[in-house]
């Protein structure tokens, strides 16, 4: 149900409510949830979505938007048509905005299809500019990268998954989104020994982890779903068959939402298997922890995040025994033990997760951004 809350913002970002790109292997599932999520909660009523530079045909893709679609169709070349599609996106960012009542205009990471638009809209005109940075990959020390920070110094404010994320004055932290009236307390009585892994599957993601640790758990169950991640689908595949005589892991693929939902129903415990050992994830936050709490599910984590109190989820090094030793800790513990942890989970998301901590938030950022 729609809020009557409203702020007045233009949205840019890319994200689609057509199955055929949402569920393209290429597509981050977790970003388009994300933003959808904010498109609702902040009740925007003006917003573009820019496409991916994979979609390289007129298939009708548009017509099943909700929202005015960012897209320029080539026959160049894939760096030519990337290259071209990185000049008119941006170009009919600044148009589009200039044209829009709006003053206020919240953007949904800096990527290459709208970073020159922002630094533009922010320099030469009297445009508000906000981001919300869920991916920071600017943590390296090269030319793009502090380009990258500059234009995000040059903005009005941030909102950012992480805390690590230091580059703007007039910055917040909220590390997810939940509907407050999704939210649901687990049922205890319910408890199985079935786990989830999900969302991007790759070297740097655990996937290989939880192969070798489940294939030492016979009594305990792993479905996986989603997309190959860092490694090529030939090199996935491969590892999946290798570990396919085990009948106790089962790969599902990339699931629509609804038989995602129905498989995480099914499911106990959630895994979140980043490699603490890989830079990138001391800069992001992994948006599917926040999902399986607030559905009741028992988290197990390879990082602490400090954004997080340490009792919320249950943690394991980055090693076999130790994630087998985890699952097995978790599976016999006390229901008492369960319910007490539980009871926390839920009241820590719903006061810190929900539609309203995101609303009071914007309204910090933007009442700071008019501070001289």
């Amino acid at each position: 149900m729609k809020s009557d809350f409203n702020l007045d913002f233009l949205y840019f970002g890319q994200f689609s409510y057509n199955d055929n790109i949402a569920l393209d292997n290429r597509f981050s599932q977790a970003g388009n949830n994300y933003q959808k999520k904010i498109l609702s909660m902040l009740n925007i009523k003006s917003a573009y979505t820019i496409y991916p530079y994979f979609i390289r045909s007129n298939n009708n893709f548009m017509k099943h938007e909700r929202v005015p679609v960012i897209y320029t169709r080539t026959f160049l070349p894939d760096t030519l048509h990337k290259l071209y599609r990185i000049i008119f996106d941006n170009l009919k960012i600044i148009f589009r905005s200039i044209n829009h009542k709006e003053k206020n205009i919240l953007f949904y990471n800096v990527e290459y299809y709208n970073i020159l638009s922002i630094l533009f809209l922010s320099k030469f005109t009297s445009k508000n500019n906000f981001i919300i940075i869920a991916d920071f990959p600017f943590y390296k020390n090269s030319l793009y990268s502090r380009f990258a920070k500059f234009v995000i110094k040059n903005c009005r404010g941030i909102i950012s998954l992480n805390s690590n994320i230091r580059v703007h004055e007039n910055s917040f932290v909220l590390s997810g989104l939940i509907q407050e009236s999704k939210i649901q307390k687990f049922d205890n009585t319910l408890f199985n020994k079935n786990t989830l892994l999900s969302g991007s599957l790759g070297p740097i993601t655990g996937l290989e982890l939880a192969l070798d640790t489940f294939s030492q758990l016979p009594e305990h169950n792993l479905f996986i779903s989603g997309r190959p991640f860092r490694m090529t689908q030939h090199e996935f595949d491969e590892l999946i068959s290798t570990y396919s005589k085990y009948p106790n892991i089962k790969y599902l693929g990339l699931l629509s939402e609804v038989k995602y939902l129905e498989l995480l129903d099914n499911c106990s415990i959630a895994l979140s298997l980043r490699n603490p050992s890989s830079a990138e994830h001391d800069y992001n936050f992994p948006s599917k922890i926040l999902e399986y709490l607030s559905v009741g599910k028992y988290v197990i984590s390879t990082i602490e995040y400090p954004d997080l109190p340490r009792d919320l989820i249950f943690y394991s090094r980055y090693d076999v025994e130790c994630l087998r030793n985890k699952i097995i800790e978790l599976c016999s513990l006390e229901n008492e033990s369960l319910e007490k942890h539980s009871e926390f989970v839920y009241e820590y998301v719903r006061k810190n997760f929900t539609e309203f901590k995101l609303r009071h938030i914007v309204k910090s950022l933007m009442e700071n951004a008019q501070t001289p």
